[in-house]
């Protein structure tokens, strides 16, 4: 559903791609399967929540993460609850995975992301069983973590722990 793919554009769609792909990739000959790590920005911060949820993994990193899809859409037209939460036919619940989560995650946000607010962010923290290492930055917008060095410098420090 996305690009030039075919198909229909739906989370249970996504999560089964997912865990297709982690699948196939832990089952390679020369995969550590004791060292896989699953990785999410934004809208794939749901996908690698559930394969962690359902998975042995050795970590999960998360930028700008949210709670669902539903709580977002609140977050600009505050109207998607009771009966009209029905509009949402795609939630991607975030929060239901981590919930089921049990490793500690790494989780990158900004106080500056206008597509993702930090209180989503904060909101999915709360789910976790295990409390994640947090890493919150003021002045990155949704897409310019991966330009600061400092998290760059997380991501490293907590792939070699």
């Amino acid at each position: 559903g996305y690009g030039l793919s075919d198909g229909k554009t739906s989370d249970t769609n996504i999560l089964d791609m997912a865990t297709t792909i982690y699948d196939f990739v832990s089952e390679l000959s020369y995969v550590d399967q004791s060292r896989i790590y699953v990785y999410g920005y934004s809208l794939g911060t749901g996908a690698a929540t559930y394969i962690a949820s359902i998975r042995d993994v050795a970590g999960l990193i998360l930028i700008a993460p949210y709670s669902s899809i539903r709580d977002l859409y609140n977050t600009r037209l505050p109207i998607f609850n009771g009966i009209l939460k029905r509009l949402v036919v795609q939630d991607f619940e975030s929060s239901l995975y981590a919930k089921e989560c049990r490793v500690k995650p790494l989780i990158i946000a900004s106080n500056n992301d206008q597509t993702i607010p930090i209180s989503l962010t904060r909101n999915l923290i709360s789910y976790f069983q295990v409390e994640p290492y947090s890493y919150i930055v003021d002045n990155e917008a949704h897409n310019e973590f991966m330009d600061n060095q400092n998290v760059i410098h997380r991501i490293v420090e907590y792939l070699n722990q």
